[in-house]
């Protein structure tokens, strides 16, 4: 595989902080390029993995030092930590195997891949099958080394770590913080189904901020879609509550008080694509990178859920609402989107109605990850359109009927004759793609002259994404 895993690097006390580290990694890698080369990988060394203490399951007291600052001084070598729960065979018969308490980390090389971002940043990945090759020859090795009593084909933990690999075809390398050295973890409600966490996150984070509008969804259609009755129903969307729960000391979350953050996104089989609802973070843990934290694991979760439903490509497309750029606040939810590579969808998009007794359809942004699905113009000068991001009309009519459908369905609203969406039916008329934008997002980007079936648009956008001055807290809802 010209995979080589740094084993140990050690350096005097009383010699730290001189640079010495960095020079016997350099010196390293090398080495091991010389080596890969005279063993016929004329490349070099395909990928040089580290393993390091995880800061969550290793104290201070239990290392002679903070896992944190190890990691700090890996990441300023060039290490990236590989988004993979990592398991080391043993490293002598009869010992058990490290389980969660590595971390599995790689080096940035010239040979390691990535993809440019919008925000002008890089995107650092490792392809599976190279993980997956490493992997089965370190668990390979450990079997012939007579250190796994059976084969690595007989072992839950080697199988459950290939198939983990073999769910993407690319794994992010991350930046700091690595691993579970976060002040916080994430639980998927979907997973790990628990009451009293929805409904504490419910009534301290969505009756707070939206109060008992007709634009709140009601807590029990939550409980219905999370439900087995709702698992099962192909009428009801994926439901996933993501919730960040502090950790505190030994305790790991458990209980209301302790959940600082949360994200709810809707999974819709049919089209393969989703929608982000929600995005709450508390006031006195902004700019900690909780948002961030949970809008990644989002996209890994529904990447993870189209697979499982047979796209093996992953989520066609992850949407996302959002109000247009009419303050300071929806400038900072807007900025905070864009750095993490959503683009406004230039079409003129109508939120599905939530309450028939006063059935209205905002008009709002749609904005869409630019994932590396997303298909891009090479060259049309015609048009002036060249190397830009856009949607078929296709996937976007089909994701927008598939919403209307769903969300009608629940309050009986006989959409078909709605003007909103008649109108935004009639746009897929005049164009079989739409151009995603970025900033800035403001509504005369996307505005086409005033449609036939209504007068004028409602603006009134009462229950959308906003970064609020008052709480910091990130919002977004339909």
């Amino acid at each position: 595989s010209s995979g080589i895993n740094a084993e140990y690097g050690v350096v005097h006390r009383s010699s730290r902080g001189q640079g010495l580290a960095g020079i016997l990694v350099e010196r390293a890698v090398q080495l091991l390029e010389q080596i890969a080369k005279r063993r016929g990988h004329l490349a070099g060394c395909n990928a040089i993995f580290l393993e390091t203490n995880s800061a969550e399951k290793i104290t201070v007291q239990q290392d002679v030092m903070d896992p944190r600052m190890r990691h700090t001084i890996y990441h300023k070598m060039g290490f990236r930590l590989l988004d993979f729960e990592y398991t080391m065979p043993p490293l002598s018969h009869g010992w058990a195997k490290f389980k969660g308490a590595l971390l599995l980390t790689v080096y940035l090389t010239p040979h390691i891949p990535w993809i440019p971002l919008p925000s002008g940043g890089r995107y650092y990945y490792l392809p599976s099958v190279l993980l997956k090759n490493f992997v089965f020859g370190q668990w390979q090795h450990a079997y012939y080394s007579k250190r796994l009593s059976s084969s690595p084909e007989e072992d839950a933990d080697f199988k459950l770590a290939i198939e983990q690999i073999e769910l993407r075809e690319k794994l992010p390398l991350l930046d700091l913080p690595w691993g579970e050295g976060k002040d916080w973890l994430v639980v998927d409600l979907w997973e790990d189904y628990e009451e009293e966490l929805l409904d504490g996150f419910y009534k301290k984070y969505m009756v707070t901020q939206f109060g008992a509008s007709d634009e709140l969804e009601p807590l029990e259609n939550w409980q219905i879609a999370l439900s087995d009755e709702g698992r099962d129903d192909p009428n009801i969307c994926d439901l996933h509550v993501l919730l960040a729960l502090m950790i505190s000391g030994e305790h790991k979350g458990k209980g209301t008080k302790y959940i600082i953050g949360g994200l709810v996104f809707e999974y819709y089989p049919t089209t393969n694509c989703a929608l982000v609802t929600y995005i709450v973070v508390n006031e006195k843990w902004s700019n900690k990178g909780i948002g961030t934290d949970l809008l990644r694991r989002a996209v890994s979760i529904l990447d993870h859920n189209a697979k499982e439903k047979g796209s093996i490509a992953g989520c066609n497309a992850i949407f996302l609402e959002v109000k247009f750029n009419n303050s300071q606040n929806g400038t900072m939810s807007h900025d905070f989107l864009h750095r993490r590579g959503f683009h406004l969808v230039d079409f003129e998009y109508f939120q599905p109605p939530t309450s028939l007794k006063n059935p209205i359809s905002n008009s709002v942004c749609l904005t869409v990850l630019l994932t590396e699905r997303i298909p891009r113009f090479q060259e049309d000068s015609e048009k002036g359109e060249t190397d830009k991001p856009y949607l078929p009309a296709t996937l976007l009519k089909t994701f927008i009927t598939t919403l209307w459908q769903d969300e009608c369905g629940l309050i009986n609203y006989p959409y078909s004759n709605d003007p909103k969406y008649l109108y935004m039916m009639d746009q897929f008329e005049k164009s079989d793609h739409f151009l995603l934008l970025p900033l800035p997002w403001s509504k005369s980007r996307v505005v086409k002259p005033d449609p036939p079936y209504f007068n004028s648009l409602n603006t009134n956008i009462p229950h959308t994404f906003a970064l609020t001055s008052s709480s910091n807290e990130v919002n977004t809802a339909r």
